[in-house]
């Protein structure tokens, strides 16, 4: 024989209660979020300036290889994708099966990462060839979310 239980968290009202006491909080536990923020100063040579530009380029470069290898990889994936669901309907058929999935059912395309990684990396490296060339470069923490 089942229980039934009783209380002030039982039961509908209770449960609205009881959710609005999660909300609140998850609210409560947002700490602020920081963000890095980087403020360059140029190199004060006129060679050192030139070096800084092609340090600019060489990250532009590296930025858009990173946005090229991403696509690349979730266009490889929906290719993929679209074949295996070609021979799902195929076999399918064939065996007088219903088709039960989608062409989404298949494409993996999530599992391709983000370029972000990526063009972090590039962003440091830039800093580093920035610094090299003569210019200075000064990270700052700032709040971006849930600040007080």
């Amino acid at each position: 024989m089942a229980r039934m239980l009783t209380g002030p968290l039982c039961g509908p009202r209770g449960a609205r209660g009881l959710l609005g006491l999660l909300a609140l909080l998850t609210l409560l536990a947002c700490g602020p979020i920081y963000d890095t923020q980087y403020s360059y100063a140029p190199p004060p040579t006129a060679e050192g300036r030139v070096c800084a530009m092609q340090c600019q380029q060489t990250e532009a470069y590296c930025a858009r290889s990173c946005d090229l290898e991403a696509e690349t990889c979730r266009a490889e994936q929906r290719a993929e994708a679209a074949e295996a669901y070609e021979r799902y309907v195929r076999d399918r058929s064939r065996a007088g099966k219903s088709i039960d999935r989608s062409l989404s059912d298949f494409d993996q395309s999530y599992m391709c990462s983000s370029s972000g990684s990526c063009r972090s990396q590039c962003s440091a490296s830039y800093r580093g060839c920035f610094s090299a060339c003569g210019g200075a470069v000064s990270a700052e923490r700032v709040c971006v979310a849930f600040c007080n």
